[in-house]
């Protein structure tokens, strides 16, 4: 018996069973939730990561040459597996007939179908190659034509390698997409550099790498769903962006609302992929004049501004823009318009029941004391962001 690492625990709660090389937490506040677990399951909950991470984490604890020997004899032809699948494809009146549905054609991209001849559980499945550094397909996705809400994705287990692949070295520009029907989508009808996710929490330690590796790189543009769940995946991998690759600008697509790339295709033009990444908006931007300070602005405009230059006599557009700066993190601001608020002392992440902040609320536009607001608050407590946001307004 130990003290669980998992949660505050007094009284040791967890047991080891050495037979079995598991562990389990007795106590009901752990976040385990009652859940035994294995030892790469420990290392992924102690270091919070994924389990293809904690496997990782294993293998350098293990020995690497232990582990290239165990993997030298279990390793697949994935790339002879593909071309059968690209072959299944062919002969497979549905999966084209979805393909059509997606308004994706050129069957020349990397896509297969898999008909059950293998890999029972990617049965009705287009599949997709996941490939290595060295361009090696090194694992497979499947997307079920069927469609089911629930039961649509598919990848081989310890899941490895990016859709379509390592980018180029030479690449500038590049796309990042939540999905990979998305990025083959991307793939069809422009020309840019893309890059797929595995979902909204879909970042891992390859697509960092593959982005490390591009020397020239100078923009990373994020195009997600325009949901809640595509919001807050901007949010959360700019600023992860932003703080690996601090020279590199950070901007994001304006989905329409509950639309994605391939919804877009859908219904619309094809053309309307190139004219929203054109419209992109930066979210983070490298100064050249003061590199310590990086700026996160999103600008929307409500007309077009190319119309507007060629017809002088066009009403001027109305245009919003707010702007976060985290240079000093201890005072972080965040304006819009006239309203500019201010997190004086930065954010304290611990204890992670708490979130406390001092905020300071102001219209910058004007003197009157009336217009300022200041207040320190707990985030988590509704009752009291309730009282400020009346208080504010």
């Amino acid at each position: 018996m130990l003290c669980c690492p998992f949660h505050k625990d007094k009284t040791p709660s967890m047991q080891i069973y050495p037979a079995t090389n598991t562990a389990f937490c007795f106590s009901s506040n752990c976040r385990l939730q009652g859940k035994s677990i294995d030892q790469i399951d420990f290392i992924m909950h102690q270091e919070q990561c994924s389990k293809h991470e904690a496997l990782l984490k294993a293998k350098l604890l293990l020995g690497q040459d232990i582990i290239q020997a165990v993997t030298a004899k279990s390793t697949t032809d994935y790339a002879t597996l593909f071309q059968d699948f690209k072959t299944a494809l062919i002969r497979s009146k549905k999966a084209i007939e979805y393909l059509k549905s997606r308004n994706i054609y050129d069957i020349q991209l990397a896509i297969g179908y898999n008909n059950g001849t293998s890999y029972k559980h990617l049965k009705n499945c287009l599949i997709f190659p996941l490939k290595d550094v060295n361009h090696q397909i090194v694992s497979l996705y499947g997307r079920s034509i069927t469609d089911h809400p629930e039961q649509r994705h598919f990848y081989l287990s310890h899941r490895k390698g990016l859709y379509p692949g390592y980018p180029q070295p030479e690449t500038t520009k590049i796309i990042l997409t939540e999905s990979i029907i998305d990025a083959t989508t991307l793939l069809q009808y422009t020309d840019y550099p893309v890059l797929a996710l595995y979902g909204t929490n879909g970042l891992n330690h390859e697509h960092l790498a593959a982005l490390q590796s591009l020397t020239n790189l100078n923009e990373v543009i994020l195009f997600f769903d325009g949901d809640g769940a595509g919001q807050e995946a901007v949010q959360k991998y700019s600023l992860q962006l932003h703080q690996a690759f601090p020279e590199v600008a950070i901007s994001q697509v304006n989905t329409p609302d509950q639309e994605d790339i391939n919804s877009l295709v859908q219904g619309h033009q094809p053309a309307i992929l190139t004219d929203l990444i054109a419209a992109r908006a930066t979210i983070f931007s490298f100064s050249t004049e003061n590199p310590a300070v990086r700026v996160n602005t999103f600008s929307f405009s409500t007309e077009n501004s190319t119309e507007k230059a060629d017809h002088p006599d066009t009403p001027l557009q109305k245009t919003t823009q707010t702007t976060l700066n985290t240079s000093q993190p201890e005072y972080i601001t965040w304006q819009k318009d006239n309203l500019l608020i201010s997190i004086l002392g930065g954010i304290t992440l611990y204890p992670l029941d708490k979130l406390k902040i001092t905020l300071k609320l102001e219209r910058n536009d004007s003197p009157n004391p009336l217009h300022t607001l200041r207040t320190t608050l707990d985030l988590y407590q509704d009752e009291q962001v309730d009282r400020l946001i009346r208080k504010g307004s």
